[in-house]
């Protein structure tokens, strides 16, 4: 098997377990989005030291890179503030599910910006991605209409997830810029320092830091075991991506990382037949109702794509 196959199912797989514990800690431990992004940025801080430990000081000269490397880690902490908002009203797998429209975006990016063409194949993709996760996102109980009216007030998860999509494809691009010129880990270093500083910017309100502490010192263990998880398992992640993409096709690698949903509705179901009560319950009759929608998902992204 080709190694790039290999980096890439280890990436996705890595995404979707960084997801379920997300969702388990912004659940259970944090009471709000700005508090779990103010703990997020603590713990990068830290392990900002450990990557410099281990790759150096980042070998980013030129003060207009640096700016837009440190520019490309800040846009995450509003991506990650609607990612957290979404996270809370939803499960992990529909959210999961919400990401695979960044394709849609990074189309629209390609042909103003690199002048790509978009042909009828992309336009099909893109109407079976925004109908299968709309389809996902529908309130089982209230109908039709009142999804319609949670989306015009722009509070549903459909339309926190564009926000985010939106603004994690802006950060890619302008590290996909200067990933032509400099390491993943030099960019990787800098976009974690604008993470880190963006996000800390909460703990200057003392309602965060009043919450920060009180979760902390209700749910410790919880807390700190969560949130160095999400670091680490997000930072292998993106590095396997990286090099799965260096090394194999675009589209492919594209297409292989869109197995997410059905992974996190796998993993889940898993979960709960070995280890009950950690994460929500998943019934069989739950995979047979979304698995088609969501092959239907990964079909729209290889349409994006290729």
């Amino acid at each position: 098997m080709t190694i790039w196959i290999v980096l890439a199912f280890a990436s996705a797989l890595l995404y979707c377990l960084s997801q379920l514990v997300d969702k388990f800690v912004i659940d259970k431990v944090f009471e709000d989005a700005e508090t779990w992004l103010l703990g997020s940025s603590i713990i990068g801080g830290i392990l900002i030291i450990g990557l410099i430990g281990y790759n150096g000081a980042p070998l980013i000269t030129d003060y207009s890179h640096i700016f837009l490397a440190v520019l490309s880690g800040a846009l995450l902490v509003p991506c990650y503030l609607f990612y957290a908002k979404a996270l809370k009203e939803s499960t992990s797998d529909i959210i999961s599910a919400l990401w695979q429209t960044c394709p849609i975006y990074a189309l629209i990016l390609g042909y103003f910006v690199l002048g790509d063409a978009i042909g009828a194949l992309n336009f099909i993709g893109i109407a079976i991605v925004m109908g299968t996760t709309l389809f996902l996102c529908l309130p089982e109980k209230t109908g039709i209409k009142a999804f319609f009216k949670t989306l015009k007030k722009a509070k549903g998860p459909f339309v926190l997830m564009q926000m985010a999509c939106i603004l994690l494809i802006s950060s890619e691009g302008i590290a996909d810029h200067l990933l032509e010129t400099y390491t993943i880990l030099d960019v990787m270093i800098y976009g974690m320092v604008g993470f880190c500083v963006s996000g800390m910017l909460f703990f200057f309100s003392p309602a965060k830091r009043r919450s920060l502490i009180k979760s902390f010192k209700e749910n410790p263990r919880e807390m700190l075991t969560g949130l160095i998880a999400v670091e680490l398992l997000e930072l292998v992640a993106t590095y396997a991506c990286y090099m799965a993409y260096t090394m194999g096709s675009f589209s492919f690698v594209t297409c292989l990382l869109a197995t997410q949903p059905l992974i996190i509705l796998l993993l889940l179901w898993l979960f709960h037949n070995t280890k009950p009560g950690l994460f929500r319950t998943v019934q069989m009759s739950e995979l047979r109702h979304k698995f088609p929608v969501l092959i239907g998902t990964m079909l729209g992204v290889s349409l994006i794509v290729f």
